[in-house]
Order: structure tokens, then C-alpha cells, then sequence
């Protein structure tokens, strides 16, 4: 675990890591006590939640721009961490588990699950159809799981029952939970539904509590992928009026679905694209309509986002390179502002986890792009490397990289 340690804890994470002979067999029993009763300690059910602006540049005066990430006990998450592989071995082994599922399972991530839609997408392409393709999201997804619901849909749907059943639904109810923001306390409150965001255990239960929806896509035949609460439907598109018929149908079919399950989409952030060459797209253009998500109309747009991914009409990520340079400029002028107070390994650091984070994040779905986006991505790999090293714009970078 890292060394980090909650604002809960009574003892550092860095001495118990330190003193592991003194607390292993504590932190042992207390881990059998609790699997063997089937209950989750009551006082590692507090939270302290933290808001955190979704992105630097929504207005920090509306409350539902933040999103609520729960600081729980370590000793609390090491509990979970001993009933996560158990747990995840099981559910995701199951028929009823989500196939296309590709958030917290192993050698699954947001640039397989980005590489699983262009390629199916490239197919369609290629056997002369042009793609449809609907991101779709949901309101509060972690912080609307129906309890019951849950403990239900694990013993019906995958089996999980007796003291394992008892232990889940000991973990995820009577939790309490109060916010911290700016310095400011308030007062505890029930958590009454919800999975804790920064838990082990919730991003698991969550996929495990929306996995039904994907036998509603394959009932409408709609091809389809999820990431945790992310959800992008798409198809091959020969004709545009009978697909979207189908598609709004199938939509319907899980916002209905959502409602029962105490969920609900959010139009505002759902977007529909139509994919493939110029050729294919002049044939849909002049009969392409809104469709409606959620009672609300959508527009065609020319862009979606999907997973921190901009993909565009033509696939040529012209626009998300642009996005990618411009947030990498945006960081290396910040680290020049501060780099005469740096040691070369601190710079060095600091530039290696900007390109880890940005410039290399799902780079493989740059494959066949241009030169000239290329050319404009390792144009900002050289800046930083000048930065870093303290060298002239002027001098050459490959001896610096």
C-alpha cells in the first residue's frame, strides 16, 4: 500500500508498514474475526469526504461540479484489500458478470477499452458502412446504488451469500459520513445509499450492480463498451432512420432500467457522432435528426470524448493532439516558472511524470495518425526536455532526450 496515510487513522500508514512484525498478527485476527462473523467493523465505517472540482474550470459555486472522494480508515481498506481478490476472482468469472466491462479487471484499462471501439469501428469502416456511435452518462452513479438492490442482485445473479453475503452487506450499510471543505467541518450524517468513492471494494460492487444493462444492448443487437459508469453504445450504420429507431429504443429501455435501479441518465453529457470517410459521411449528413436521450434531444456533434480520448467524424486526432499539446504547454510552463528552485533529478522527475500522465496516456490509438501530429507531439517532448536540462529553445533536443 502506499504510505499515505487518512485523516481517520489513529496510526500512521508509514509505522504500521515500518512495525509490520508488532501489527501483521493484530491486523490478522482482526481480518478473521471479521470474515468468519460476516461483519465489517462498524468504526472503519466513517468517511471524511473531501468535494474535489471535476475540472479546474467549472464554477466552484455549484455544488454538483464537485466530485465527493471518501478518506476511510487504512486499516479499514486493508480489510478490503484481503476480500477484493476473493470477491473479484469470483464475480468477474461469472455469465452474468459484464464481459465489456472494462474498469477494475485485470489486463483491462481505459486504453484497451478506447482500442476495443476503434477497431470495431475501423471494420465497420472497412466494409463500407459508416459508425453511429453514444456515449452516455449517468448522474451520481456511485452515490445512488440501492443498497438492497445490491445484496439482492449478489445472491440472485452471483451467488455470493452466507457470511460472505453478510460480510458486503455489513461493509456497505449503517456508514457514516462528513465533509471537510476548506477547512470548514460538518456534521455526520447516514449514508443511505452509495458506494464510497476511494474505497477498494466500491468500484467492484458498482460495475457488479450495473452489469444488466449490457443484456439490454445486446437485446437491441447494439454493439457496446463500459468503464465503470461510462457507457458508449455504437452500430453499423446502413440505414440511418431504422438504426436510430433502434437505438432510441434500446436507450429507453435503460433509462427505464436505471429508474427502477435508482439511477438516471444525464442528457447534458451524453454525445452522438457519426464515424467514417468523408465518402460514407456525405451520405447521412442531410438526413441525420436529434436524438433523444432521456427525454432530452441531442445533437450531432463532430467530436466525443471517451475516456480522456478526443475522437473526431474522421478519426484523424487532429483535435485531440491539439488537446494533448496544449495541456502539456500548460505544464511545462508552469515547471519553468519553478525550475531554478529544482535539482536536475527533481526537473527530471517532474518532466517524466507529465509525459507519463499526458503524452503518454493511451498513445496507442495514435497508430496511422499523421506525421504532422507526430511531429507536433514530440515538438512538446523536446520543450520539456530543454526545460528540464536548462537548455536554449535553439539547441537540439535529441542529445537532452
Amino acid at each position: 500500500m502506499p504510505s499515505k496515510s487518512s485523516p481517520l487513522d489513529l496510526i500512521p500508514t508509514s509505522l504500521l508498514k515500518s512495525c509490520s512484525v508488532v501489527f501483521a498478527p493484530i491486523l490478522a485476527n482482526l481480518a478473521n474475526l471479521s470474515f468468519s462473523q460476516g461483519s465489517f467493523p462498524s468504526s472503519f465505517k466513517l468517511a471524511q469526504v473531501t468535494p474535489l472540482l471535476k475540472k479546474p474550470q467549472l464554477d466552484p459555486l455549484i455544488p454538483a461540479n464537485y466530485r465527493p472522494i471518501s478518506n476511510l480508515s487504512t486499516i479499514g481498506k486493508i480489510l478490503e484489500r484481503l476480500a477484493l481478490p476473493v470477491l473479484q476472482n469470483h464475480i468477474t468469472s461469472s455469465a452474468n458478470f459484464c464481459v465489456y466491462q472494462s474498469a477494475y479487471r485485470s489486463a483491462h484499462s481505459t486504453e484497451t477499452a478506447v482500442l476495443k471501439i476503434l477497431d470495431d469501428v475501423h471494420k465497420n469502416t472497412d466494409k463500407g458502412h459508416p459508425s453511429l456511435l453514444l456515449t452516455i452518462d449517468l448522474s451520481a452513479a456511485f452515490d445512488t446504488v440501492d443498497h438492497s438492490k445490491l445484496t439482492e442482485r449478489l445472491d440472485k445473479d452471483f451467488g455470493v451469500a452466507g457470511f460472505v453475503g453478510n460480510w458486503i452487506k455489513s461493509y456497505i450499510t449503517s456508514r457514516t459520513q462528513f465533509i471537510k471543505f476548506e477547512g470548514e467541518v460538518g456534521p455526520k450524517t447516514a449514508v443511505v445509499s452509495g458506494v464510497p468513492q476511494g474505497s477498494v471494494l466500491g468500484p467492484l460492487l458498482f460495475s457488479t450492480y450495473v452489469s444488466p444493462i449490457s443484456r439490454i444492448a445486446s437485446h437491441f443487437e447494439i454493439s457496446q463498451h463500459h468503464y465503470a459508469d461510462d457507457t458508449t453504445l455504437y452500430v453499423r450504420l446502413e440505414n440511418l432512420s431504422c438504426v436510430t429507431t433502434n437505438l432510441t429504443e434500446c436507450v429507453d429501455a435503460m433509462r427505464a432500467w436505471f429508474f427502477i435501479n435508482g439511477m438516471q441518465i444525464n442528457p447534458d453529457k451524453s454525445e452522438i457522432m457519426v464515424i467514417g470517410t468523408r465518402a460514407q459521411l456525405k451520405k447521412v449528413e442531410c438526413t441525420k435528426k436529434d436524438i433523444s436521450i432521456g427525454g432530452a434531444s441531442v445533437s450531432f456533434s463532430d467530436t466525443v470524448k471517451i475516456l480522456g480520448v478526443t475522437l473526431d467524424k474522421h478519426l484523424s486526432f487532429d483535435k485531440h493532439v491539439s488537446e494533448v499539446c496544449q495541456m502539456m504547454n500548460y505544464h511545462i510552463r508552469g515547471l519553468r516558472h519553478i525550475r531554478p528552485h529544482l535539482t536536475v533529478n527533481q526537473a527530471s522527475q517532474l518532466g517524466c511524470s507529465i509525459v507519463f500522465s499526458r503524452l503518454d496516456y493511451c498513445n496507442s490509438v495514435l497508430h496511422g495518425t499523421s506525421v504532422h501530429n507526430l511531429n507536433k507531439l514530440q515538438r512538446v517532448q523536446n520543450n520539456l526536455a530543454r526545460v528540464v536540462l536548462n537548455e536554449r529553445l535553439r539547441n537540439s533536443a535529441s542529445p537532452l532526450l
